[in-house]
């Protein structure tokens, strides 16, 4: 990516993360910004499964519920691994969507690829609730039209805008788990870490989880801001012929 279309995503980049930050500073624009958080909670159920069953976990399920609360249900497993996936995973994928992004014509294919993993994830493991099966297959056909009818700039800011408000929620979400950890016996991620896998506090445990997803989001939005520079054009200059070398006469 050469310095300008590097200066155009880094203008979007910017213009959209300002107009999360607006929003979310508005009385009333959580409603409009409902939808997002469903999104979040359907990718942080959607690691916990992801990792269940990469690592030997069955009859995996999950839901999203309408407080933007969600439950991932499953037997085995490796807990170590399933339990932070779903804080983790959020802050991953919200960052490797900012990367990918920042890349010239790659918005088509990434709601593409999004709207076929809401489809395989819903079909496979959410046919559970009403909500979760209709935002679930709502959402993958919709992006994946979104990924086929627009072009131009429109897709690209919609998805620099979803994967800032998925690093946003994401941290929100790190946010309150702290909270919950430090003030209250609420069941969360860290209260079962702290019970299934290894008995530090919770609150250990939820700064863990924070500190790894900053991390992650640090690496991400670093590389994306990386430009590469255009390479230097070679001038096209004549030389004049060097006579070749007499024959040594014998």
């Amino acid at each position: 990516m050469f310095d300008k279309n590097a200066n155009r995503w880094k203008l979007l980049f910017f213009t959209t993360f300002a107009l999360s930050i607006i929003l979310s500073l508005i009385p009333f624009a959580s409603i409009a910004l409902y939808p997002f958080r469903l999104f979040s909670t359907f990718i942080h159920e959607s690691f916990h499964v992801l990792a269940s069953i990469l690592t030997g976990g069955k009859n995996v399920s999950f839901l999203i519920n309408q407080d933007a609360s969600g439950l991932t249900k499953h037997t085995g497993g490796f807990l170590p691994v399933v339990i932070p996936a779903g804080y983790i995973g959020t802050s991953f994928l919200g960052g490797a969507l900012i990367l990918i992004n920042s890349k010239r014509y790659t918005e088509k294919f990434l709601f593409i690829f999004l709207g076929l993993f809401f489809i395989g994830m819903t079909f496979f493991f959410g046919l559970t609730t009403l909500l979760t099966i209709a935002f679930g297959f709502g959402v993958g056909f919709l992006f994946i039209f979104l990924g086929l009818a627009f072009k131009g700039n429109f897709p690209k800011f919609l998805l620099s805008f979803l994967s800032i408000q998925l690093s946003l929620n994401s941290l929100e979400d790190l946010k309150t788990l702290i909270f919950y950890s430090a003030v209250s016996d609420v069941k969360t991620d860290a209260q079962n870490m702290s019970k299934e896998v290894f008995p530090l506090p919770p609150l250990v445990w939820a700064l863990i989880f924070a500190l790894v997803a900053f991390i992650l989001l640090y690496i991400s939005i670093s590389g994306a801001f990386k430009t590469k520079k255009a390479p230097p054009q070679v001038k096209n200059t004549e030389s004049a012929a060097v006579p070749p070398l007499p024959e040594e006469r014998r």
